[in-house]
């Protein structure tokens, strides 16, 4: 297991269905259009359209491999859950991001990128047959904070072939990432880097 502060998970490639560790801008030399690359996504809005919050000066992850994905029509595929609804386009939400734009940030400033992809939200996955997904509600408390609550309707075998699929997920629990240690980061963009977290001078942003 990677130990918290001080590694990060690794970026995984699955090759005829074994997983390598490669970096995404080292396996997006050899993929072509038969491939997937899939990256999770930051936002999503109601028009399905989602963005990718960019901390790095040099675009991070996305902005390693977007160029040869269009390039070479890679597949792309960004699943984002509907905890991520922002409700205004994306597009123009981007427009109020940017870290050189940022004159204070509690913790990491950002800019944000609109990308092209299939966007999978728990809509589109659960709607992959004959049934309508209708979101109601969302949020809750005692874990069920960030919750989406959907309506399902369809022919009663499919929302019931819906229902064991969602019972066979709920209850799972909650995904724990390691995270940098603010006193050994240097990470330009953030006004943390190098402190212990605590007296914070959130105007500190390079």
């Amino acid at each position: 297991m990677p130990r918290p502060g001080t590694d990060r998970l690794p970026e995984i490639a699955f090759i005829d269905g074994e997983p390598k560790e490669i970096p995404s801008a080292e396996i997006i030399k050899e993929m072509g259009p038969s491939d997937v690359f899939i990256k999770g996504a930051n936002a999503v809005d109601c028009h399905f359209e989602a963005a990718i919050l960019l901390g790095s000066p040099v675009g991070g992850t996305i902005g390693a491999v977007i160029g040869a994905i269009n390039a070479k029509g890679i597949q792309f595929i960004l699943p984002v859950g509907l905890e991520k609804l922002v409700p205004y386009p994306v597009r123009e939400a981007a427009k109020f991001t940017g870290f050189q734009k940022v004159s204070y940030a509690m913790g990491m400033a950002v800019g944000m990128f609109p990308v092209q992809g299939k966007v999978i939200t728990e809509i589109q996955a659960l709607e992959q047959g004959t049934v309508t997904a209708m979101p109601i509600a969302s949020g809750g408390v005692n874990g069920a904070e960030g919750a989406s609550i959907l309506s399902i309707q369809g022919e009663q075998k499919d929302v019931e072939t819906v229902l064991t699929l969602v019972a066979a997920v709920k209850g799972q629990l909650p995904l724990k990432m390691p995270t940098q240690t603010c006193s050994t980061c240097d990470h330009a963009t953030c006004p943390w880097k190098g402190t212990d977290g605590v007296d914070v001078d959130y105007s500190r942003v390079t």
